[in-house]
């Protein structure tokens, strides 16, 4: 069985991703599970009020990436990527983002994040999602 887990997707027109910080040290995409009858919006704006205290001003109706990888404790987990537009920034903080940041390939190297980054990485390098019109 998988845990599912839908993700937000901001980036800067520099390539940077807004990641956020768990209590952990442990940086990931802002998001979560996908609870019972929740679409992936309801789930990521639900998640993302429970992280960060805000509310994606756009959804993409359609992911721009879809992959399964081996989580922390060694089960699979899926996770669904949306393009996302925030309109403002003023986070509050929580044990799921004790800090937020935007971060580019290069700096993303050597950080200490959750698996799926990697994944993300490998799979779309420096051109992540070029030509999607979310983000700044």
């Amino acid at each position: 069985m998988f845990r599912v887990s839908i993700k937000g997707i901001y980036k800067t027109s520099e390539g940077a991703l807004l990641l956020i910080q768990d209590d952990k040290g442990l940086w990931d995409l802002p998001g979560g599970g996908m609870e019972s009858g929740e679409s992936p919006q309801q789930t990521l704006i639900r998640e993302m009020f429970e992280e960060m205290g805000l509310v994606p001003s756009l959804i993409s109706e359609e992911p721009s990436l879809v992959f399964n990888f081996i989580n922390p404790q060694g089960s699979p987990a899926l996770n669904i990527c949306y393009p996302i537009n925030l309109e403002r920034f003023d986070v509050q903080r929580s044990s799921e983002c004790i800090n937020y940041g935007f971060f580019t390939p290069e700096q993303r190297k050597n950080m200490p994040c959750y698996p799926n980054l990697r994944v993300i990485d490998q799979l779309t390098g420096d051109d992540l999602f070029d030509g999607e019109s979310f983000g700044d």
